[in-house]
């Protein structure tokens, strides 16, 4: 589970980037 969680942050976060 902690890595689905971390590749959600790092989806959330290139959104947050664009």
């Amino acid at each position: 589970q902690n890595r689905i969680c971390g590749f959600l942050d790092i989806e959330e976060n290139e959104n947050s980037g664009k």
